[in-house]
């Protein structure tokens, strides 16, 4: 409410508003007075909002606590994407490459292949959706490895997941082979050789 405003003068007025959703707006403002109740347009303003996705990318392996992972073992990545709005994201798409250490064994959702890249593609993920990926891989090198994911959309830039760290024990399979030298029976006092080869 502006309480008077003089002949010839003019006065500025300004409003913060929050844009909630995408699209092409218009708005006018409309003013009248004591001596003028007749309501009187603005010009109209017209403002484009753009599309907006804020998405979060979680990643983890799925490892029992106390449970040691091997060479030659399945390991299980749980990776979480969610969308928080405030605009649908369209264009999903999930990219993890994978470490050398790990070969790709199964996925719970169709994905694509590129070497030790695997690729996610979701036409849509609605606000408040949230996808759920189970990647399953093998560990093929003992040592420490870190792997992240990401994830991208039309309305949002690159995200990057956690990092995931997997200790991969190395796996022997020992055998070992005892023989004696003696083609016949031995007698007392007699001396034998035994060989033991160990196999791996």
């Amino acid at each position: 409410v502006i309480d008077k405003l003089e002949n010839g003068t003019s006065t500025t007025v300004w409003v913060q508003v929050k844009l909630l959703t995408n699209g092409t707006f218009t708005n006018i403002a409309v003013v009248n007075s004591t001596e003028n109740t007749t309501n009187i347009p603005s010009n109209e303003t017209n403002i484009a909002v753009a599309p907006k996705a804020n998405i979060t990318i979680i990643k983890y392996a799925d490892i029992a606590e106390g449970v040691n992972v091997s060479v030659g073992d399945a390991v299980k990545f749980i990776i979480v994407v969610k969308n928080n709005g405030p605009s649908n994201a369209t264009n999903v798409i999930v990219t993890d490459n994978l470490n050398e250490a790990f070969g790709f064994k199964s996925s719970n959702i169709t994905c694509e292949r590129d070497g030790q890249k695997v690729i996610w593609k979701f036409d849509r993920i609605n606000v408040n959706e949230t996808v759920t990926i189970e990647l399953i891989v093998n560990a093929t090198k003992n040592g420490f490895y870190s792997n992240v994911a990401v994830v991208n959309s039309t309305e949002s830039e690159n995200v990057t997941s956690n990092e995931t760290v997997v200790t991969i024990l190395p796996a022997v399979n020992l055998t070992a082979v005892k023989k004696a030298n003696l083609t016949g029976n031995a007698s007392a006092g007699d001396l034998v050789n035994f060989t033991i080869t160990i196999y791996n």
